[in-house]
């Protein structure tokens, strides 16, 4: 059995969103499970898309283990450190749309809701990564969710209605963030 894995916001080279393939004997994955993979010697983390029956591309190692606690806690931070390093970036339409369905957020400029938008990823929800079919990626701040495109540029924001998920923001971590990205009191 093969799976098949996208690298997002994780791996900041040009394929981070092309479909790579690794053999497994590891059933039971659900799209947007952390996934730890050994390639050429050395671990990785990806994320899960699905699994292929037969052999009909390039395999590029071994899909050994769903990401368990620790695995994810190393996946988040390797992505912390790569939006903090290069934050996301807004399409025009995405950022005309930000002001109108993000309370208080009016007459906020396109830079600071880049960097307010990659702090609320940084915050997200951490079990799971919705994947979409065409590999973008939606990441879930409260009601707020993120989609992200492989250029690492923000498409789409939905404010959604409550759905019984219990958030829990994490303050001391949202205070370093905006004050780290410059946008404390926003």
């Amino acid at each position: 059995m093969f799976a098949k894995v996208i690298f997002p916001l994780v791996d900041t080279s040009e394929n981070s969103r092309n479909v790579k393939f690794y053999e497994t004997k590891v059933k039971g994955l659900w799209r947007g499970n952390v996934v730890v993979l050994y390639e050429n010697g050395e671990l990785k983390y990806g994320i899960f898309i699905g699994y292929l029956h037969q052999k009909s591309h390039a395999v590029e190692g071994s899909l050994i283990r769903k990401g368990d606690k620790l695995d994810r806690e190393v996946f988040w931070t390797r992505l912390r450190k790569n939006l903090l390093d290069s934050p996301l970036k807004l399409k025009d339409d995405t950022y005309e749309k930000y002001k109108l369905i993000v309370y208080g957020n009016e007459n906020i400029t396109k830079e600071q809701a880049e960097l307010k938008l990659t702090r609320n990823a940084i915050l997200s929800y951490k079990d799971r990564i919705r994947v979409t079919s065409n590999k973008n990626i939606i990441l879930k701040y409260g009601a707020l969710e993120i989609t992200i495109d492989k250029y690492n540029t923000i498409v789409n924001l939905r404010n959604q209605q409550y759905d019984g998920t219990v958030f829990k923001k994490d303050y001391f971590d949202y205070n370093w963030l905006s004050k780290l990205l410059g946008i404390e009191g926003l």
